[in-house]
């Protein structure tokens, strides 16, 4: 298993030393509307891809690891939600998503590690 990484050409990759809680949370949502006609009959419109959101929950995350996401996500070139970049998760694969949690909440812990919850979307 390996550990979540946020990463950017340009950008320092951030690992983390440690992995998610699981479960983890991936919502799967088509980009479609459904209009239903007075006969009953329905007609679907779509969109574009399939969009699937990923809230990744992390318990004591060490204090390194929340600077350095921190860090990740200030830099000038992902700018928060500006700008797409990859997240590999615990099971190695790669997703191209752009961060959409509406702030940083995090809850700093006696032990000086960090709980926090962060929402990212992919469009597939």
């Amino acid at each position: 298993m390996a550990y979540p990484s946020f990463s950017k050409d340009g950008v320092t990759t951030v690992t983390f030393s440690q992995g998610t809680l699981a479960p983890s949370v991936i919502d799967e949502a088509p980009r479609q509307i459904v209009n239903e006609a007075e006969d009953g009959s329905q007609s679907v419109y779509t969109l574009s891809g399939t969009i699937l959101t990923h809230t990744l929950q992390f318990q004591d995350l060490p204090g390194a690891d929340h600077d350095n996401l921190r860090a990740f996500l200030r830099d000038s070139a992902i700018n928060y939600s500006s700008s797409t970049f990859t997240y590999t998760d615990s099971d190695g694969a790669p997703h191209t998503v752009r961060y959409i949690t509406s702030n940083l909440q995090r809850t700093r812990n006696a032990t000086g590690t960090y709980d926090l919850s962060i929402t990212l979307r992919e469009l597939l």
